[in-house]
């Protein structure tokens, strides 16, 4: 049991690595919501956007609220992007 929680431990610290190649320190999931707390939020509110469009709204509404969603995603997208760069990634 333990021999597989410390395997889980060590994937969950390479997922959450800041860089692919950098495996030494771990990031912990509350520096990671601190430093890209914009990018996820808006992913949810895209996502929102876009589950109200596909479940909520008839008509032109749900294209409206489609576009928007899809803006706000592609939006969080560039800013993830960006950030990525700013901090010497190689994606």
């Amino acid at each position: 049991m333990q021999k597989a929680s410390s395997q889980l431990a060590s994937a969950c610290s390479s997922v959450l690595s800041p860089h692919p190649g950098d495996r030494k320190r771990a990031v912990s999931t509350k520096e990671i919501i601190k430093k890209d707390f914009n990018v996820i939020m808006l992913g949810i509110l895209g996502l929102g956007f876009l589950l109200a469009g596909a479940f909520v709204a008839t008509g032109y509404g749900e294209y409206i609220l489609t576009f928007i969603g899809a803006f706000i995603i592609i939006s969080g997208h560039l800013r993830n992007f960006r950030l990525c760069r700013k901090e010497g990634c190689e994606h």
